[in-house]
């Protein structure tokens, strides 16, 4: 057995740190994109969406800005650690620039995080949290293959439109190469695909790192290191 170093709890206390940071508040409901929108004088609505393999996500949307028009539907996928929140976190956030620039924005959560985590876990409005309803056996992969094209067939329907654009961030983009990989025909539903820091070489991503180290992560509860 041989103590942690330095470097050890260095790298350790960053990666926690970065999971709560950006996990914690949601957890506690004090990170929520819905009231956001609604604290800048948006109009909102929340939908409800079932997966082939029975997910449940949620998604918020912004119509319009406030003048009644609604224009071509765009949807924005977030990265790992995160939600919708970080599409409406303050008033020059991107989803209420598009929404000024006349888009009809619709906002995903993945699973088990932001609304679609709420949806998931609580039967009813104000009940307690049951985590064990969710499942928790999925990657990135149904993500791309079922959420987001569950995700854009509804939103097509709902909005009669044939196309609609895609903005990915991280793990978003990531859910975006999967989708359009896998399921090809899904292409001709996207107009433009627009991707931030796309996360595609994980041979060489942080998060490999942070779960390649995760026995030390674990070890640091024991104070040992096998």
């Amino acid at each position: 057995m041989q103590l942690l170093n330095l470097d050890d709890y260095r790298f350790i206390l960053i990666s926690l740190s970065t999971v709560i940071l950006f996990n914690a508040c949601d957890y506690a409901t004090c990170i929520d994109a819905s009231t956001k929108i609604k604290e800048f004088g948006y109009p909102l609505e929340t939908h409800e969406v079932w997966t082939d393999d029975r997910a449940h996500l949620g998604l918020e949307r912004i119509p319009h800005n406030g003048n009644k028009v609604i224009g071509k539907p765009v949807l924005l996928m977030h990265g790992l650690f995160s939600d919708s929140y970080i599409f409406a976190a303050n008033n020059s956030s991107l989803s209420f620039v598009l929404s000024d620039a006349g888009f009809d924005v619709w906002l995903y959560n993945t699973r088990g995080v932001g609304l679609s985590r709420t949806l998931s876990i609580y039967k009813r409005p104000g009940s307690l949290p049951n985590m064990n309803r969710i499942s928790w056996n999925f990657s990135f992969h149904e993500m791309g293959v079922y959420d987001m094209t569950a995700v854009i067939d509804f939103i097509l329907k709902k909005t009669e439109y044939p196309k609609l654009d895609v903005v990915g961030y991280s793990l978003g983009a990531t859910i975006a190469f999967v989708c359009l990989s896998d399921k090809p025909e899904y292409n001709a539903k996207v107009n433009k695909l627009v991707l931030i820091a796309p996360a595609t070489n994980f041979k060489t991503s942080p998060v490999t790192t942070f779960f390649k180290q995760f026995p030390k992560i674990v070890s640091v509860i024991l104070l040992y290191r096998v």
